[in-house]
């Protein structure tokens, strides 16, 4: 019935079904996970959350609890406890490209470039073609050669992507 309500998108149905199965046998982190992801599909966000450190607390050792934890904090523009998330999940999944990937967007967010920097590469050496990472490590080098810190690297990107939101032709017109 769970695999009808994910097919078809019945998000809210889905929710109930998680929610009266927690009640009565209590769910395993797997399933609170993907719990999780239906709430954030109806825009629950506080719930997700709730049943993620539900999941976090049940299995202590599921990476991938702490990983989606980490994806709700972050999506709250709370990078400490984002970032603390991140790193627990990697202390059990140290190959997780995306992990490291996540980590290194908090930290750089949270104005430590270098450590961001240590991040993306450990997300290539997990997964050598990884676009976004080789990108924010290549945007990482360059303001480290123009001498630019975390913080005013974060001020100028957030600048370059509000002008391509605001004006996508400006921005396209600049570079070609």
């Amino acid at each position: 019935w769970t695999q009808s309500c994910t097919t078809t998108g019945d998000w809210s149905n889905l929710s109930k079904a998680y929610e009266r199965a927690d009640l009565e046998i209590g769910l395993s982190a797997d399933s609170l996970i993907n719990w999780s992801r239906s709430l954030l599909s109806l825009g629950n966000k506080e719930q997700a959350r709730e049943c993620i450190e539900r999941a976090v607390e049940r299995d202590p050792h599921n990476a991938n609890a702490r990983f989606n934890l980490g994806d709700i904090l972050y999506s709250d523009s709370d990078y400490v406890p984002a970032a603390e998330a991140y790193q627990s999940g990697l202390q059990l999944l140290p190959t997780h490209a995306q992990g490291w990937f996540a980590l290194g967007n908090c930290l750089y967010r949270l104005g430590s470039a270098e450590g961001a920097r240590t991040c993306f590469e450990q997300a290539l050496q997990a997964r050598p073609i990884y676009p976004e990472a080789a990108t924010n490590l290549a945007i990482l080098q360059e303001a480290g050669r123009q001498g630019l810190d975390g913080v005013q690297l974060a001020v100028a990107v957030d600048a370059v992507l509000r002008l391509v939101v605001e004006d996508p032709d400006r921005v396209g017109g600049a570079v070609a």
